[in-house]
């Protein structure tokens, strides 16, 4: 896992990436993103059961003001959720894929996935999830607190390909032109994974 994209300064061919943190302008031609996202109830019950062992630096990753503790993710999104969604969901200046994380092992996600990374997408065998939001105590209070993510993350397809921004809408979000970034063995650009043998592909998530 990386904690940011500028944390590597080159990416191999045929490794997966994992991150938290927030798009990057751009991404060297022969890397691959999927942004992963699920369920709300489920990635908050998640993110509580988790968030002493990740500790403060699960913060920074999602752009999240300061560190708080446990209960503190009931009662607010203190892990700015909403706002990582927000930046993820919408064209990058690179292509990329959003799969919903329940449907990833769906024949339609699959397809999209195969598509994008140009080959027959293979996955281990499917795993329930341990979470189960639909019976937990605090339900209400977390559909009630984050109830706008909730609605955005329905809404969303469940499997979606991106393609890059235009440099005239690249230039309207950062105010001017992004140059492309070639890969360059050695040279530091950021990134985000999947797999095979001359790509690198990358996967970040909220949850």
């Amino acid at each position: 896992m990386i904690r940011r994209f500028d944390d590597i300064e080159s990416y191999r061919s045929g490794n997966v990436y994992k991150t938290h943190f927030f798009p990057p302008a751009e991404l060297p031609d022969n890397v691959k993103v999927v942004f992963l996202f699920g369920d709300v109830l489920n990635t908050v019950i998640s993110t509580h059961r988790m968030i002493n062992q990740w500790g403060a630096r699960h913060y920074h990753h999602l752009g999240a003001p300061r560190y708080r503790t446990n209960d503190d993710v009931f009662d607010g999104d203190s892990l700015n959720l909403l706002g990582h969604f927000d930046e993820w969901y919408r064209p990058q200046g690179f292509p990329f894929v959003s799969v919903r994380y329940e449907t990833l092992y769906s024949a339609s996600s699959r397809a999209v996935l195969s598509r994008f990374l140009g080959f027959d997408l293979r996955l281990l065998p499917h795993r329930e999830r341990e979470t189960n939001g639909r019976a937990h105590p605090k339900r209400d209070r977390i559909l009630e607190q984050y109830g706008e993510l909730d609605r955005r993350v329905r809404a969303a397809e469940d499997a979606r390909f991106w393609p890059a921004r235009t440099a005239e809408e690249r230039r309207d979000r950062f105010g001017a032109t992004v140059p492309s970034i070639r890969a360059r063995p050695g040279t530091g650009h950021r990134p985000l994974p999947t797999s095979r043998t001359d790509e690198a592909s990358g996967s970040s998530s909220a949850y």
